[in-house]
């Protein structure tokens, strides 16, 4: 098959998939599933590209058509939230108070806000501990809180903006940060504008904000950041003869050294990846502080050697053993909780999967990420991105609504204090920062301070740009990889590939 028909074959299946029914999570199970369609149908062919691509054509114009439309009516019910927020709340900005709630005269919301959410011991119960912290001081207020994941989330988005017809929708709804302008370009009338709700946008790291405002409008309450960390079975290296002091500060060479050490002498590959994830290199890249596009924002795949070098790292590792290859999200988590893995590396919502393993108290410590060897600009600090917050058009409750934001994840430290032990929760919220919660010692983590490590991590983090479209060129990229690591393909003819029908999802 020529490389213009299997590129063809692949923008066709991610921009179906991805478009209509879904990133990463906590990390990356979204783009490692949207990658894995794509293989699927670069290698199925046939009779079936015609209907998908008459499908992905009628889709695209109707939203092209309703886009105008959408856009017309955003700007009035941009007018009429801003005005009902002035009525409603009193002020424009809200001054942070630290250690109190707010003070508010609100009665409780007479019936629960439903809320859509993923992650039972991550984000949803960031959410369960919001409510219990914020109904101590407004008896009577309630959520009703359904599991749904990050692809039912946006494609349920995605079809209400396409019908018209909102009222499915919940109150609240939380969406990755890659995908969260996407869905608000797509469907602006869905989506409430925050910017009077008393929430004040300055205390958070701007780069976290800038991820979910459009057009100088706030659509989005921040939830956490994605500061990269890397964790290991303090236990298993000790049995290879390590300390968690012998993997700081490593380059990746280094790190691949040391992982074979482990696994040939306690039989433990290091970490565990999803199968088709392209999170560990968006990962390496930021470090450097690079990502997938170049510095006028187009996609930057096959001309990228600084992705190219990641690829061979991420390769030789994975040949070596000392990474390995799951099929998917519960795959990976047992891997970490079982102990089949040494360690893992990811986002610091992944701390939330080691820590479900309470058996394993006192056996893990945090350190830095590697870094890329060969650069002065690379580092051991990266963010994988996180997740935001939004409040629908749906939500007939508004002012009850911004009020429990404003008191707990948009403006106090003594709720992200009392979230912290629960989930371990890096806040994009700047006060946290100060706080001598973080501070104090873990004992699951052997007694270490690892949330004043992760806020120093965070502090040190170099952002890069979010671009729309994001979460599409990674499963491109994922593709690219499952290419080079299962088939052998070559590594720039699969990046070619890759950056062809990423290209045509986003120009």
């Amino acid at each position: 098959m020529r490389l213009r028909d299997h590129a063809f074959q692949v923008i066709l299946t991610a921009a179906l998939w991805l478009g209509c029914a879904a990133l990463t999570g906590c990390g990356g199970s979204a783009a490692a599933g949207a990658s894995g369609d794509v293989r699927e149908a670069a290698e199925a062919g046939g009779n079936g590209q015609e209907e998908t691509e008459t499908a992905v054509e009628a889709a695209e114009t109707e939203a092209a058509e309703t886009e105008t439309a959408e856009t017309e009516a955003a700007e009035t019910e941009t007018a009429e939230t801003a005005a009902d927020g002035e009525t409603e709340t009193g002020t424009e900005t809200a001054e942070p108070d630290g250690d109190e709630q707010q003070e508010s005269s609100l009665v409780p919301a007479p019936e629960p806000l439903t809320v859509w959410a993923w992650d039972q011991g991550y984000a949803i119960a960031a959410m369960k501990e919001a409510e219990a912290f914020y109904r101590k001081d407004h008896p009577g207020f309630a959520l009703d809180i359904i599991e749904k994941s990050p692809e039912e989330i946006k494609k349920a988005l995605l079809t209400a903006g396409s019908a018209g017809d909102s009222s499915l929708l919940p109150d609240i709804l939380l969406l990755p940060d890659d995908d969260f302008i996407l869905c608000v370009k797509r469907c602006p009338t869905l989506f409430t504008d925050l910017t009077r709700s008393g929430i004040d946008y300055d205390q958070f790291v701007p780069e976290k904000v800038s991820r979910t405002r459009r057009k100088g409008i706030n659509y989005g309450i921040p939830f956490d950041l994605g500061t990269v960390c890397a964790a290991y079975r303090t236990d298993i290296l000790r049995e290879a003869g390590l300390t968690i002091d012998d993997m700081t500060d490593l380059t990746w060479e280094e790190w691949i050294e040391k992982g074979r050490r482990v696994l040939d002498n306690t039989g433990h590959p290091m970490i565990a990846v999803r199968e088709g994830s392209a999170d560990l290199l968006v990962m390496m890249l930021q470090s450097k502080g690079l990502s997938l596009y170049n510095k006028e924002g187009k996609v930057s795949l096959a001309d990228n050697e600084e992705l190219r070098r990641c690829i061979l790292l991420y390769r030789d590792a994975l040949q070596q053993g000392v990474i390995m290859q799951v099929k998917d999200d519960k795959a990976y988590r047992a891997a970490v909780n079982d102990g089949t893995a040494a360690g893992i590396i990811g986002g610091s919502g992944t701390l939330s999967i080691v820590m479900a393993a309470q058996k394993q108290t006192g056996l893990w410590a945090v350190t830095n990420m590697p870094r890329v060897e060969e650069s002065k600009e690379a580092g051991y600090y990266a963010d994988l991105g996180g997740s935001s917050w939004a409040i629908t058009v749906e939500c007939r409750q508004l002012s009850a609504a911004e009020d429990f934001f404003r008191n707990t994840f948009g403006g106090s430290v003594r709720f992200y204090e009392t979230l912290l032990p629960v989930t371990g929760t890096i806040s994009a919220y700047l006060p946290t920062r100060e706080s001598t919660v973080y501070g104090m010692p873990r004992e699951f983590f052997g007694g270490q301070s690892v949330y004043a490590l992760l806020n120093d991590f965070a502090a040190r983090v170099t952002y890069v740009k979010t671009v729309r479209r994001e979460s599409e060129v990674r499963a491109c990229l994922g593709s690219a990889v499952l290419s080079v690591i299962n088939e052998g393909t070559d590594v720039g003819t699969a990046l070619e590939t890759a950056q062809t029908a990423a290209r045509f999802l986003t120009e």
